[in-house]
C-alpha cells in the first residue's frame, strides 16, 4: 500500500515523461501486490463454509470502492486540479494501510 501511495504522491508532482513512468512504476507494483496480499488476508480470516461470500463481499466492495472514489475525485479534481486529487488519494492509501497495521497488531495481541 505505501508502494501505492508513493506511486500517487510522485504522480502529483510529476511534470516530465520520467517521473509520470516512476509513478506507474510505483503504482503498478503496489497494486499489483495490494489486492492479491488482501485477498490473501481475507482467506485466512474466514471460515471455509464463508470464504465464497467473504471473496464476493471483497470483489464488490473492491469495485464499489474504484467506482465511488473515482465520481468523489472528479469532483475534487474539478474544483482543485490533479495535484490535490492525486495528493489526497495517496493519503487516502495511506489512511488505509495505516488502519490495517493498526488492525493487525489488535489482531496479534488477541492470539
Amino acid at each position: 500500500m505505501i508502494l501505492a501511495a508513493s506511486g500517487l504522491w510522485v504522480l502529483s508532482t510529476a511534470s516530465e515523461l520520467s517521473v509520470f513512468l516512476i509513478a506507474a512504476l510505483l503504482y503498478g507494483l503496489g497494486f499489483g501486490l495490494v489486492h492479491p496480499s488482501l485477498m490473501a488476508l481475507l482467506v485466512d480470516s474466514v471460515s471455509e463454509e464463508g470464504r465464497g461470500a467473504a471473496m464476493g463481499t471483497f470483489s464488490a466492495s473492491f469495485d464499489l470502492g474504484i467506482g465511488m472514489g473515482s465520481i468523489i475525485l472528479g469532483f475534487v479534481l474539478q474544483y482543485f486540479g490533479f495535484q490535490v486529487m492525486y495528493s489526497i488519494s495517496a493519503l487516502i492509501v495511506l489512511a488505509g494501510a495505516v488502519l490495517l497495521m493498526a488492525d493487525n497488531k489488535k489482531a496479534s495481541r488477541r492470539t
